[in-house]
């Protein structure tokens, strides 16, 4: 057991052991504000007279911040970028935004029959790169990004049809699907790669 301070029948205060007795320390007006309460008991708990109870959650919050949290996980993959297979090389190239519009138009250059256009993979200097290699690497990066994007979108339909409080709060950036998520999300991404 342990003591607990009420308002408005709801813990605010749990009293620490070497504050017992409560009355001694603290004087009796804000003694009889304090009660015995079982050892889960938390702050924010609500009292009956009787019975301690755990706040209803608020489910719709929850589920905001978990939507708020895989945005920003899925934006920081896609940011990360990805490897790439080049004609007489390999390598990484970052996708953030201004990456993603450099890249969008060398690919717009070469497919208006540029021969080469001047790039660079991370770390890496400037070079001119053949047509195909950078239609490879905007394949490469429209790839990535549509994966994320995808998955992203799928994680955001398992949150919002989750009705747990734990099922929620378990999904994360790289879990892995249901199995009906996952099958729609295969589809998808084998569609795309048909086109």
């Amino acid at each position: 057991m342990k003591t607990v301070r009420l308002q408005s029948n709801v813990v605010v205060e749990i009293i620490p052991d070497y504050a017992l007795p409560v009355a001694q320390w603290y004087g009796e007006a804000f003694a009889a504000q304090c009660v015995e309460a079982p050892d889960e008991v938390e702050q924010g708990w609500v009292y009956d007279g009787e019975n301690f109870t755990c706040p209803a959650l608020d489910l719709s919050a929850l589920r905001a911040t978990k939507l708020s949290e895989l945005s920003a996980a899925c934006n920081a993959a896609i940011v990360a970028g990805c490897d790439v297979t080049l004609s007489t090389t390999t390598g990484h190239i970052s996708l953030t935004d201004e990456d993603q519009i450099n890249l969008t138009t060398a690919v717009g250059a070469v497919q208006q029959g540029a021969a080469g256009y001047p790039y660079h993979l991370d770390g890496q200097l400037c070079a001119i790169y053949p047509a195909a290699d950078i239609i490879a690497m905007g394949e490469a990066a429209t790839a990535h990004k549509l994966y994320h994007t995808t998955y992203c979108n799928h994680l955001f339909a398992w949150v919002r049809r989750c009705d747990t409080f734990e099922g929620v709060s378990a999904i994360t950036y790289g879990s892995t699907l249901p199995a009906d998520l996952a099958a729609n999300m295969t589809a998808i991404l084998e569609a795309a790669s048909n086109a």
